[in-house]
């Protein structure tokens, strides 16, 4: 969704049906200010107006209008699995990374179960597609998704809302910024939210899967001249979230209601703190970002899908890292632009999984078991980079980028278990490996404006994902599998257009990656889930984004996306399936975005606006070899809100409803011994919000 509206605007806060041409997005994803339209990047940009409109709470909301984009439901070890272009994550444990980055205000957030959080005081998010090894370095393969939260200055600001639902669902948020003295201002902002869940449990009637979040967010923003700006940034929070895990290939199947013998937790837990500072020499401008962050989950799910107690895994996280980026940059607008920088990142995560396994009637064992894996993970990575543009002509630029990247990776694995079984469940001492990996990730692109209304783009970027080792899965000998890093290739051309003073915004893009050693997630000789360097792909892809005003204050956003994202090589180590030629996870042949809205004026008596949404997204699968056991079907998706603002603009109320049809899809799926697992996507929630402003 490329929109239009300004940002920057303190007061009125409450959105309103943008008018034709009324501002630009300016966006940071080249560690530089630009216009959205301006930056040869294939980036979509939201901002607080427009996540307002949509009725957007976490990243999962922004996936209708963003291509290429999915993300699914959680599997139940503190993550959600994000995709881009067909590049994502396979292995959840701690021994592994993803290869989309999520930054919150410049600071990479390691873990997936840190980026799901309330998107209370956010000024606009980022979604950069294709690699971005140059600038943001390891485990952007497939993107980076940057979150920037809105900044304190010398204007009062009051913000209030407040929702209520079905499944008694409630949410409330609430924001102020002040200035604070000559030279220092400050901003809180604190959300809390709750649901009941989805599923219940057969025979007892209980509630598995009630979600519940809260956030407080903090910052002191120090300004002392015009050349420095000094803001430290603090944030807590929690979001409970437990996922109930469905055989979705049984015969008494239903997404509403299931039998367990167990209920499923998902406690994630964080907090953190960073400082951003900025100096203005001049022609010269250096920047600083410090981070360190916290988190901690604590997992159960019922991994047999049934009433028996056959399979329960348990996992316990707890991770702490610290990074510091330095960047100096141009300041000004002169033919060269220049950016270099150093970075440094570490990272201690340590799990606790309690896995209780009886298979003395699948497999005819004699005893059941307890598996206990103590693993931890030590990451120390650095890196050096830089880019620079130059304007040849005032029409033509080039630029050309590189980034060197080191990381050493120590792991340590223990398995005991309660009564070892031979030769499947074995007690292992504890293992420590130690490993290495350095990359080179370049980039070059040249842009042309043929036209002050248009740009056109062509780049070759690369992407490096780190490697691993095998942090919460069963081992059949003493040292745990290593996984070594990804690496991509993307050739990509675009073009952005700008017409009718801002009535129509059009970008369109193209791309090819070359995808090497992929990380597979497959099973090994005794039916358990290992990751291995098991393939090649190619994808090829085109995407197009549109939004227009063709009269008054009617608006039309629209994004379309085709995918052909194919495994070159890969079969199976243990198995000896071939599944070359077949899709990747989670990368859909067609993904359409549709949203319309129109605002009529009320005369003094205030504004009503009325949206509505559609999303189809094709058949994805969830696991390698096209088995639609493990596949999402077709979906057809419509959100629709309809607001008043008063005249002031000071309040408004909204009545809003998502998934109107009620369609329940699998978000997500893998496999235990053979058989699909599979969690659910929620069903149609609607309900009121109230807003208020200064």
């Amino acid at each position: 969704m490329i929109g239009v509206t300004a940002l920057g605007a303190a007061a009125p806060a409450l959105a309103q049906t943008p008018a034709p041409g009324d501002g630009d997005i300016i966006v940071t994803a080249t560690r530089q200010e630009t216009r959205l339209q301006d930056t040869p990047l294939a980036i979509s940009a939201y901002t607080a107006e427009q996540m307002e409109r949509s009725g957007t709470r976490d990243l999962r909301d922004i996936v209708t209008f963003t291509p290429g984009l999915t993300i699914g439901t959680g599997e139940g070890q503190g993550a959600v699995p994000i995709s881009i272009r067909g590049v994502g994550q396979n292995d959840l444990g701690i021994g592994a990374d993803a290869p989309i980055a999520v930054y919150l205000d410049g600071v990479y957030l390691a873990r997936p179960y840190m980026n799901l959080f309330d998107l209370v005081d956010v000024e606009r998010i980022e979604v950069l597609r294709g690699p971005q090894g140059t600038l943001y370095g390891r485990n952007a393969t497939g993107g980076a998704i940057n979150v920037i939260t809105r900044r304190p200055g010398r204007d009062v600001v009051v913000e209030a809302a407040a929702r209520y639902g079905n499944y008694d669902a409630w949410g409330a948020q609430a924001l102020a910024m002040a200035p604070l003295g000559p030279t220092l201002s400050g901003k809180i902002a604190i959300s809390a939210s709750r649901h009941d869940g989805y599923t219940r449990r057969l025979p007892t009637g209980d509630d598995l899967d009630p979600e519940r979040s809260f956030a407080i967010r903090g910052a002191l923003r120090w300004q002392p001249d015009d050349r420095l700006d000094v803001q430290l940034n603090a944030d807590r929070g929690y979001h409970d979230m437990p996922v109930v895990v469905h055989n979705s290939a049984a015969p008494d199947f239903d997404p509403r209601r299931i039998a367990l013998d167990a209920n499923p937790r998902e406690d994630r837990d964080y907090w953190g703190l960073s400082l951003d500072t900025t100096l203005d020499l001049g022609s010269v401008r250096l920047t600083a970002i410090t981070g360190y962050r916290e988190a901690k989950l604590a997992n159960l799910i019922d991994t047999d899908a049934s009433a028996r107690r056959l399979v329960h895994f348990g996992q316990y996280d707890e991770t702490a890292q610290f990074s510091q980026e330095v960047r100096a940059s141009s300041a000004g607008g002169g033919r060269l632009q220049w950016l270099a920088g150093l970075y440094h990142f570490r990272e201690d995560a340590d799990t606790f999984s309690p896995i209780y396994l009886d298979f003395t009637t699948i497999l005819g064992l004699p005893l059941p078991t307890t598996q206990h894996i103590d693993a931890s993970n030590r990451t120390r990575a650095v890196a050096a980079f830089g880019q620079a543009s130059y304007r040849i002509t005032d029409r033509l630029s080039l630029s050309a980028g590189l980034r060197w990247s080191r990381e050493t990776k120590t792991f340590t694995f223990l398995q005991q278990f309660t009564v070892d079984i031979p030769p499947i469940f074995t007690s292992f001492p504890r293992s420590r490996q130690k490993t290495r990996w350095s990359d080179l990730s370049p980039r070059i692109a040249v842009d042309y404006r043929p036209n002050d209304r248009l740009l056109l783009y062509a780049s070759y970027s690369e992407g490096f994902k780190s490697g691993g080792s095998t942090s919460v899965s069963l081992i059949t000998t003493p040292l745990p599998n290593i996984f070594a890093p990804e690496a991509l290739e993307a050739f990509e051309a675009g073009a952005k257009g700008d017409w009718l003073d801002g009535r129509l915004r059009v970008s369109a893009t193209a791309f090819h990656y070359d995808y090497k050693n992929l990380q597979v997630r497959t099973a090994d000789d005794l039916g358990f889930l290992v990751v291995r360097n098991a393939a090649t792909a190619s994808i090829d892809g085109f995407e197009f984004e549109l939004t227009a005003h063709p009269v008054g204050r009617f608006q039309i956003n629209a994004v379309a996306a085709l995918l052909d994202a194919r495994y070159d090589r890969f079969v199976d180590p243990v198995s000896l399936v071939d599944y070359s030629g077949d899709r990747l996870n989670r990368a859909p042949d067609v993904k359409i975005g549709l949203g319309l809205q129109n605002g009529f004026a009320l005369g003094d008596r205030g504004e009503l606006m009325l949206r509505g949404e559609y999303e189809y997204m094709s058949r994805i699968y969830h696991q390698p070899g096209e088995n639609r056991l493990f596949s999402r079907a077709p979906t057809n998706l419509f959100n629709a809100r309809i607001a008043f603002t008063a005249p002031d603009r000071r309040w408004s109320v909204a009545l809003f409803g998502k998934n109107l049809t009620n369609e329940r899809y699998i978000g997500h799926a893998f496999v235990v011994l053979g058989e699909p697992r599979a969690t659910i996507t929620p069903p149609r929630t609607y309900g009121i919000e109230v807003r208020v402003a200064n």
